[in-house]
């Protein structure tokens, strides 16, 4: 029994009109910005800022809640990845992101992968010559 499912069975059994709401939540999957926190390893203030830095992020706002999707969720850690991992600049990370699928950070990780394959080769040459 999963942690949601309890969760939606509790609101289940109450009627009022903030447990709906809670409920339409649990259902949509939709996050609020603390939990978005705690699952990427972010501060709240970090995950605001990013808002105004990358334009394709942008969680619904009612209430005064921020609600972040899945595709929210999995955008803030494509841009923490690039950003504190591969060590791209603000900059770096919103063109990144802005390429077509499958020409970003696959296409650096391919090369670094082929620079280390052509090493490895001209280390077993310069032995095979010896």
């Amino acid at each position: 029994m999963t942690v949601e499912y309890v969760i939606y069975k509790n609101l289940a059994c109450q009627t009022s009109l903030k447990a709906q709401r809670r409920r339409s939540l649990v259902e949509k999957h939709y996050k609020r910005i603390g939990e978005v926190s705690r699952i990427t390893g972010l501060a709240p203030s970090l995950l605001r800022f990013w808002e105004k830095e990358f334009p394709q992020l942008s969680p619904l706002k009612k209430g005064g809640q921020r609600l972040y999707s899945p595709q929210d969720i999995e955008l803030i850690l494509k841009i923490k990845h690039l950003v504190q991992e591969m060590g791209y600049t603000l900059e770096g990370a919103r063109k990144a992101l802005s390429k077509p699928k499958g020409t970003g950070s696959r296409l650096s990780e391919m090369i670094k992968g082929l620079e280390e394959i052509k090493e490895e080769l001209k280390r077993i040459k310069e032995e095979l010559s010896s």
